[in-house]
């Protein structure tokens, strides 16, 4: 571990050319290892060239086989500046308008409340429509057929706008779902087929897709969760997120290759390789505003612009940022929903602008869970306590850490594990009051009444405002 430690700190000289793969393969390398991570695959481009493009780890965890370039990830919300760009481009074409209601294009559409009817096209792409967002996408159930928008959209009926539009600023999928209903009518094509003609196949975006089904299988990647399985650790999730109705807001599946000529064309402007996808002007438009944009993020990277999205679905994660005045980008996918993608991608920006960067911390909870799963509790514990006294500096430490663990615990009603993992953790933090209302919730789970009660009242002497606590005795009552 000395060698790990000595590592965290991983300094990049200033140089007018950094050799990326000299100071990018082994901090990353190292990021994979510590984060537990199946795959993860990173680009970066620079002034109309791709400076870095790699590959770590595995499709699928134990298969042997490599992440490349070419390997494809679901990129989950980082789908949702597309459905700007496809946006603008109605509107270039005169067949959209920014500030008209949805109601012009889609009669049938509203909320539970008449406001809804005023919803614009501006509202939703700069989440300031009032529409809440998905409760469940239904992964495990997905519909396939072009009709699936439309149904999702008028399905939307009983929902209740959670401000008035305009009023209020709410991140909402829903929202973008009803966008990509937007675009099909207004364009006489489905969602999927405009995006495809008229972004995916004029930037040579030539494996990736907004339907799973049409992606090379030999390049796709398995996506890696705690959701839908009795382990606490990563592990290969039984479904794969994708669903039609959501394809707007969430489906585009693509690979690093394919990412990085999308943000080649993005830092030209609308152009790549000669064949424009969008007047540079409509970028005053899609980057316009101080923190928000035509669904893109607005906002300073060590005091330059930047602009980007995240994305995460169970299984996956995925960021794409650019420095429009710098003309970088950088886009880092992980086939796993625990995962440092915002940390690697600055990392990746630091170093092409040949600035110093220090490598992402590891949680704890990563590291026990990995090791309850594959080694069992006594090993789980043993590494605990091996880092918080000797590596304490090398480690995400805190109560939240195992109490992760313990609420996934809980939840799988492993409850006997539960209620060790949670005393552990009253043990490491005896000052903290959420601690013990958690190893009182995790002895009631297991039937110690007694035990329950003597840790709840232990948890509000510390904390008297601990809600778990106070939830708990009253159903001892």
């Amino acid at each position: 571990m000395n060698l790990v430690l000595a590592s965290l700190l991983f300094v990049v000289l200033q140089t007018s050319a950094p050799d990326l793969q000299a100071t990018l393969d082994p901090a990353l390398e190292q990021i994979v290892e510590r984060f537990r991570l199946p795959g993860l695959a990173i680009g970066v481009v620079r002034d109309g060239d791709v400076l870095y493009a790699r590959g770590f780890g595995e499709a699928s965890r134990g298969s042997g086989t490599p992440i490349t370039t070419k390997s494809i990830f679901h990129m989950a919300s980082v789908s949702k500046p597309f459905v700007a760009t496809a946006s603008m481009q109605l509107v270039e074409d005169g067949k959209l308008e920014l500030d008209a209601p949805l109601t012009r294009y889609l009669p049938y559409f509203r909320l539970a409340e008449d406001a809804s009817l005023e919803i614009t096209v501006r509202q939703v792409l700069m989440h300031r429509s009032g529409f809440p967002d998905v409760d469940d996408y239904e992964w495990d159930k997905p519909q396939f057929d072009d009709g699936a928008a439309e149904r999702y959209v008028r399905s939307l009926a009983g929902e209740h706008l959670i401000f008035a539009p305009g009023t209020g600023a709410q991140y909402s999928n829903m929202a973008f779902d009803t966008m990509g209903d937007v675009i099909a009518k207004a364009s006489g094509m489905s969602f999927d087929d405009f995006v495809k003609a008229r972004i995916l196949v004029p930037l040579g975006m030539t494996s990736s897709s907004f339907i799973h089904s049409e992606t090379p299988i030999a390049h796709r990647t398995q996506g890696h969760s705690t959701f839908r399985s009795q382990r606490v650790d990563q592990a290969p999730c039984p479904i794969y997120p994708y669903n039609r109705r959501h394809a707007p807001s969430s489906t585009l599946n693509s690979s690093v290759e394919d990412m990085c000529r999308w943000m080649l064309a993005n830092l030209a402007r609308g152009e790549l390789d000669g064949k424009r996808i969008l007047q540079a002007e409509s970028y005053g438009e899609l980057w316009g505003g101080t923190t928000q944009g035509l669904s893109w993020v607005l906002g300073e990277f060590d005091g330059r612009r930047v602009v980007s999205h995240s994305g995460g679905d169970e299984g996956f994660n995925s960021f794409c940022v650019l420095l429009p005045d710098d003309g970088i980008g950088v886009s880092v996918m992980v086939n796993s929903d625990a995962s440092p993608v915002r940390d690697v991608g600055h990392l990746a920006l630091r170093a092409v602008l040949g600035e110093p960067f220090s490598l992402p911390t590891p949680p704890l909870s990563g590291e026990f869970a990995a090791l309850l799963e594959s080694e069992g509790m006594e090993a789980a514990i043993e590494r605990v306590f091996e880092i918080t006294e000797g590596e304490p500096d090398a480690w995400r430490l805190g109560m939240a850490e195992l109490d992760q663990v313990c609420a996934a615990l809980l939840d799988r009603e492993r409850n006997a594990e539960a209620v060790e993992v949670a005393a552990i953790n009253a043990d490491l933090y005896p000052a903290n009051g959420a601690a013990f209302a958690r190893l009182g919730t995790a002895m009631l789970a297991a039937g110690d009444t007694d035990g329950a009660r003597e840790n709840f009242e232990h948890a509000l002497r510390l904390a008297p405002n601990d809600g778990a606590a106070r939830d708990g005795l009253r159903s001892l009552r």
